[in-house]
């Protein structure tokens, strides 16, 4: 089920399209644009999906050390010798009923009979 405009409007406190838009996109709200300009939501992107991923925090903290090393407040960065875990690949193959949502939020004329259309989603 996708937001109604006055969620929409609600979500992002703007009343312009365009606007709403633009706010989605800085605050990092997965979204559409249909046809007509106008962004569609799905409810579910707006539920929390999973945990931060483990890398992140340490990433952030090699950063800092990297910094520091470069101003010489210290010799060696000890995030370099952490063991980092590697994440296999995911990927989603959306089914026909999500295709057909997509295709009708988007504007786009649904046939009731269309052909399997390969569409590859990373997640």
């Amino acid at each position: 089920m996708f937001l109604t405009p006055s969620d929409i409007e609600t979500l992002t406190g703007y009343k312009r399209a365009s606007r709403q838009i633009l706010w989605l996109q800085e605050n990092g709200i997965r979204h559409l644009v249909n046809g007509h300009g106008k962004p569609v939501i799905d409810r579910n992107d707006l539920r929390p999906t999973e945990a931060p991923r483990v890398r992140e925090p340490d990433v952030c903290l090699s950063g800092v050390f990297k910094w520091a090393v470069r101003k010489g407040w210290t010799e060696v960065n000890p995030c370099l010798e952490v063991q980092k875990h590697s994440e296999p690949p995911r990927e989603r193959y959306i089914e026909d009923h999500e295709l057909e949502r997509l295709l009708s939020a988007a504007g786009v004329c649904v046939f009731a009979h269309f052909p399997r259309i390969p569409v590859y989603i990373p997640i």
